[in-house]
């Protein structure tokens, strides 16, 4: 797991602290698509170890505990990190709980980096973050009709 950690989850964290500060005025979806495809092309080896740890993890009992650990880590950090972006952008009411929308991120981001190593060049770029906006607006619809 030491491994596991310094290649993916110190950089992970380190995305989740920047949309977390980030100022309203900047495009997270824009940030986060440059990163979810430099993380891709750079470091394709660490995504593959992150993917291999996943599937020892649910076949073997004890690192899956390990595994959930971490993933409730990673998802608690990402809950914070969209609160914050919500209050940031004015919409700190949001009309799920944060970490449901924390888990549905980081089951895209999962997915979608799948797609890419078995099917190369398959994902745009720009997919991660134009489904993340999308998500975004409607939280927002969500949200607004609920007050009208």
């Amino acid at each position: 797991m030491t491994l596991l950690e310094e290649r993916v989850d110190a950089p992970t964290r380190a995305a989740v602290a920047l949309l977390e500060s980030a100022p309203p005025d900047r495009d997270m979806s824009v940030e986060a698509s440059r990163e979810f495809a430099r993380r891709l092309d750079e470091e394709r080896d660490a995504v593959l170890l992150e993917r291999e740890y996943w599937s020892l993890a649910i076949r073997d009992p004890e690192l899956r505990v390990l595994y959930a650990q971490r993933q409730r880590k990673l998802r608690g950090a990402m809950t914070r990190a969209l609160e914050a972006r919500a209050r940031h952008l004015g919409t700190p009411d949001l009309p799920m709980p944060a970490e449901d929308v924390a888990r549905i991120v980081m089951s895209i981001i999962g997915g979608l980096s799948i797609d890419e190593l078995i099917e190369p060049g398959s994902v745009r770029p720009e997919l991660l973050g134009e489904t993340f906006a999308l998500i975004y607006a409607g939280l927002l619809a969500r949200t607004q009709a609920r007050t009208v």
